[in-house]
């Protein structure tokens, strides 16, 4: 009986992977429609520590961000040479 749970558990497995193949594989070679503009990151933020890119009608928690930063650097000592992008 064992024999047949471990074949069968086999076969599932086998089952469930070209299955996933096959419903993700249109996903992986669908193209990007490149000429939307909400795609284009237009805007920029600059702060003390960051740089945002970000596109039209986005937010960015700048201060959460810098706040994070400044608290993690004086938990882990350590010095940023330049800023993040």
């Amino acid at each position: 009986m064992k024999f047949k749970i471990k074949w069968a558990s086999k076969i599932l497995l086998a089952l469930i992977l070209i299955f996933s193949f096959v419903v993700c594989k249109d996903m992986l070679t669908s193209q990007i429609d490149r000429s939307n503009p909400l795609l284009e990151l237009t805007q920029t933020l600059e702060t003390a520590n960051f740089v945002f890119y970000y596109s039209p009608g986005d937010f960015v928690y700048a201060e959460r961000s810098e706040a994070f930063h400044d608290w993690a650097v004086a938990l882990l000592g350590i010095t940023c040479p330049k800023k993040v992008e």
